[in-house]
């Protein structure tokens, strides 16, 4: 929360067009790559103490894009998707057994893939059931650049 109030005005008056959930959606997946950085098994910044710098991190043009309810939904076989160039609307056929399933259950998160230069709608269902859901992943995200702050100030250096 502390991100976004701190990230939210700032980023609304550089990309006014941008529109107001997706700029919060922004802010998720910024602050999803930090808690990865922070809780992957395979991070080295891992419990690190508060003294150390953290790397600044890149995102390539193949990072996910986030979607929540407010900027995605399915409803009467059609999916409503809000973008840069507006609202799209998409005919679907799905199955019944989709479909039920939308209605019967809540979207965690819905995430936009790039896989073998196709684009792939991922939705993630709340299991109810569980108390808590963990997100780490067994690799790295690719998508995830980490430069390590002290080598990023030697490139400032040598570009003065």
């Amino acid at each position: 929360m502390t991100l976004h109030h701190l990230a939210y005005k700032v980023l609304r008056e550089q990309l006014p067009d941008l529109g107001a959930q997706m700029a919060c959606n922004a802010i998720y997946a910024i602050c999803r790559a930090y808690r990865t950085l922070y809780e992957h098994p395979l991070s080295k910044w891992k419990n690190l103490p508060s003294d150390v710098a953290l790397p600044h991190l890149h995102f390539l043009p193949s990072a996910p894009v986030y979607f929540d309810r407010h900027t995605l939904s399915i409803k009467d076989n059609t999916l409503s998707m809000f973008t840069l160039e507006g609202r799209l609307r998409f005919q679907l056929q799905l199955p019944l057994e989709v479909t039920e399933r939308f209605a019967s259950q809540r979207l965690r998160e819905i995430i936009l893939l790039q896989i073998n230069q196709q684009f792939v709608l991922n939705f993630i269902f709340l299991d109810l059931n569980e108390a808590a859901q963990s997100n780490a992943q067994d690799e790295w995200p690719e998508y995830l650049l980490t430069i390590e702050a002290d080598l990023e100030e030697q490139s400032d250096d040598i570009k003065t």
